[in-house]
């Protein structure tokens, strides 16, 4: 078969990150590397047309055909950590319109707005420590009883579940705001949604959870760890959600230190504030 006498301008890699995680945490199959490393291409025109529509808030194959596009290393998107994904789509858009990202913020006690230069390449190298800083073991102890969880990052697949999810929480509470229905049906229609809502969170914490060892008894199936969650005490269950909610801070981006302008100054804002770097599908890509 003659290949395409334009092959040459096909896209090529632009440069090589290690993922957050070092590559732990990908079942067999689903990443080609064997240190975590992985090579990024630019955007196709298709890929960004696609990932600038509001699809990419509840579909989650727009970001999976993303990622094997740009990062193909990456066989199976739906198994990444999410420790990996700010890394991964910020490098996309680095790979794609260059390092320098615009990023809106609000002052703070003023209803003014301000934009930061962000550097990507600078925002994604401090996260490379995750998978080695990330505390995979809680140990709990009560009197002669002891036990120990491993806890693992959720896969992509299940975060998107858990968006999906809220998501039509909240079109169903917009729902019930606007029923004529009597106080008695809509306390009821709250009460059946915090229920619900209430299930998410404990899924949530479950599906964390990889494995519990209690002396000679061990289990890893998910049916053993749900009943455990459901059925011990709420100190118990907050100091393992607090477990998984500081690990999930190792990969959040470090505040940017800023100072008032005379315009912002004058508007109440503070002499100096930290401003919070937080990204999701919909501002990934900045400005």
């Amino acid at each position: 078969m003659t290949s395409n006498p334009l092959q040459g301008f096909f896209r090529k890699p632009k440069f090589a990150i290690t993922l957050p995680s070092r590559g732990k945490w990908y079942p067999k199959k689903s990443l080609n590397s064997t240190d975590g490393t992985v090579e990024v291409f630019a955007m196709t025109a298709a890929d960004d047309t696609r990932f600038k529509t509001n699809e990419v808030l509840i579909s989650h194959t727009a970001t999976y055909d993303l990622i094997r596009s740009c990062v193909p290393q990456i066989a199976e998107p739906e198994n990444m950590p999410v420790v990996d994904l700010d890394a991964v789509i910020l490098s996309i858009r680095r790979a794609s319109y260059g390092n320098q990202m615009k990023f809106r913020v609000l002052v703070p006690n003023t209803t003014l707005e301000r934009m930061l230069d962000l550097d990507i390449e600078q925002m994604v190298n401090s996260l490379a420590n995750v998978g080695e800083s990330w505390d995979e073991e809680l140990n709990i102890q009560d009197g002669d009883l002891s036990m120990t969880l491993t806890i693992n990052p959720l896969p992509l697949k299940n975060m998107f579940a858990v968006t999906r999810q809220l998501i039509k929480q909240q079109q169903i509470a917009e729902n019930i705001s606007k029923q004529d229905n009597d106080n008695e049906e809509k306390i009821d229609a709250m009460d059946q949604q915090l229920k619900t809502l209430s299930n998410i969170g404990v899924n949530t914490v479950v599906e964390g959870i990889r494995s519990i060892r209690c002396g000679d008894y061990f289990t890893d199936r998910p049916s053993d760890i749900r009943q455990f969650i459901q059925q011990i005490d709420l100190e118990y269950f907050n100091a393992i959600r607090k477990h998984i909610e500081g690990q999930k801070k190792l990969s959040q981006f470090a505040t940017v230190n800023c100072v008032a302008t005379p315009e912002e100054a004058a508007a109440g804002a503070p002499d100096s504030w930290q401003a919070t770097v937080e990204f999701n599908l919909t501002n990934f890509f900045g400005e």
